[in-house]
């Protein structure tokens, strides 16, 4: 992550700016009274005198400012302390890799286990085949339809019999596929086809013949035997199907095992992205903070930078007053001495803050 420091708005206090302000007139008076005081008294005298002497209550109560806006600021970085807070988010960051990385090992077992199980073409031939089966079921539907409306009933009617009928068609389809499937007999076998299709195409005859029927009203004639064989080669087509495409036992066991891993998986990486996501927000709060505290460093600074130049105009004041007021007209040696610089322990506990590329 690049910290833009070019992006950093300026942190301004306006309670701190007023309590500059109020504070700095409040010294300006007690200097302007010290100043008369002393000139009365004809201090400071010629020699012998240091400056700070002087100006040392001045200096104290700038002094007192400073910190006053120090302690301010401190409270305002410090919320939650600086240093222990980055360490626990350090911890929590490492944590959640940890976890993520964790995520990460489970779902790749779950990935290499779906594809021992090889049930990527069973699954995907499963589903294909439930589609053909689904239209040769409505095709069988409209096409039993017909045989119905021998009774009279109207086209609706005949759709709403004819479904349970295909259904159980369908089903006797898939029985068979099974049954054939288990035979390792090749004579049971095809006696066992032979029979069913036999079976079958009573049944179907029976259909057909009050189709023709059905079509003989309508002055058209059709042979029973041409229903027959579009109703049979339905059937055997979905038996085909089933038979070649339908999962046994053991495949719809590993199906199950399938679904069941695929659904671990999408979870775990779900988790693995919820917790990526929860270290980029805390990495960007963290970031966040130190740009405040940044912001708060370079206002303090310019803050203590105000408060020294005040002081020394209101030393430059005081020194004016005095020398203004004075009846014998000395100038003290110590006023051409250097104003000492205010004391102020500026310490702040900032962020380590990385402005580096991470």
């Amino acid at each position: 992550m690049k910290n833009n420091l070019s992006d950093l708005k300026i942190f301004y206090n306006e309670e701190i700016e007023q309590m500059i302000k109020e504070e700095v007139n409040e010294i300006n008076i007690i200097a302007k009274n010290l100043a008369t005081s002393y000139a009365e008294r004809q201090f400071p005298p010629a020699t012998g005198v240091k400056i700070i002497l002087v100006i040392e209550e001045i200096k104290a109560r700038y002094e007192k400012l400073g910190i006053r806006v120090c302690k301010k600021l401190q409270s305002a970085v410090n919320q939650p302390e600086v240093a222990t807070d980055r360490l626990k988010v350090e911890a929590e960051i490492k944590k959640t890799s940890n976890s993520i990385n964790e995520l990460g090992n489970k779902e790749n077992q779950a990935e290499k286990e779906q594809k021992n199980l090889k049930i990527e073409g069973v699954y995907q031939n499963f589903r294909e085949t439930r589609i053909k089966n689904i239209l040769l079921f409505g095709a069988e539907v409209l096409f039993t339809s017909l045989s119905f409306q021998f009774f009279g009933e109207n086209l609706l009617i005949s759709i709403l019999i004819a479904i349970p009928f295909t259904l159980a068609v369908s089903e006797y389809a898939h029985l068979v596929a099974l049954q054939y499937k288990k035979y390792t007999n090749v004579i049971k076998k095809r006696i066992f086809l032979l029979s069913s299709i036999l079976f079958a195409s009573l049944v179907f005859f029976g259909l057909s013949y009050f189709r023709s029927q059905a079509l003989g009203k309508e002055g058209i004639s059709v042979s029973t035997f041409f229903f027959v064989l579009i109703n049979l080669f339905i059937f055997l087509v979905s038996a085909f199907l089933n038979y070649k495409y339908s999962m046994t036992k053991e495949e719809k066991i590993n199906y199950h095992i399938y679904k069941k891993l695929k659904k671990e998986r999408e979870l775990y990486g779900s988790k693995a992205e919820s917790l990526k996501q929860h270290i980029s927000d805390m990495d960007t709060q963290l970031q966040d903070k130190g740009v405040l505290a940044l912001q708060i460093d370079d206002f303090a600074k310019s803050s203590l930078k105000e408060i020294q130049k005040y002081y020394e105009e209101t030393v430059g004041k005081m020194k004016s007053t005095i020398l203004l007021l004075r009846i014998d007209n000395v100038i003290p040696e110590c006023f051409s001495e250097a104003t000492p610089k205010l004391d102020i322990d500026y310490d702040f506990d900032l962020y380590n803050f990385n402005t580096k590329e991470k």
